[in-house]
């Protein structure tokens, strides 16, 4: 696995539906890279996010959530993912921390 993630280089996972989950790659590729926690970041939080979030928790992961570079469709949506999400343990950081913790 050192080349896959030699360099730190991106991986994409394409996916037909909100949930990365359905492409039969995910696991595999989570499995084989074995992060010791994940950043997920991006749009939409109630949906694409929520998805995976809550994929990576139903599989132990450990999950960091970048509130100011995440967005939503529907707040009332939002409330309810991230009130799931922190009942679960999510840590909820900023774009700024995750930048830092990169160094």
């Amino acid at each position: 696995m050192p080349g896959l993630i030699a360099g730190r280089r991106e991986i994409l996972l394409l996916k037909k539906n909100f949930n990365v989950f359905t492409n039969p790659h995910t696991v595999p590729l989570l499995d084989a890279l074995d992060p010791e926690s994940i950043v997920v970041f991006g749009v939409a939080t109630d949906v694409c996010n929520n998805a995976a979030i809550l994929g990576f928790l139903d599989r132990g992961r450990r999950v960091r959530f970048v509130e100011d570079a995440s967005r939503g469709l529907d707040e009332v949506r939002v409330a309810a993912c991230t009130a799931v999400w922190r009942e679960r343990g999510v840590e909820f950081t900023n774009a700024e921390e995750v930048i830092a913790s990169l160094g």
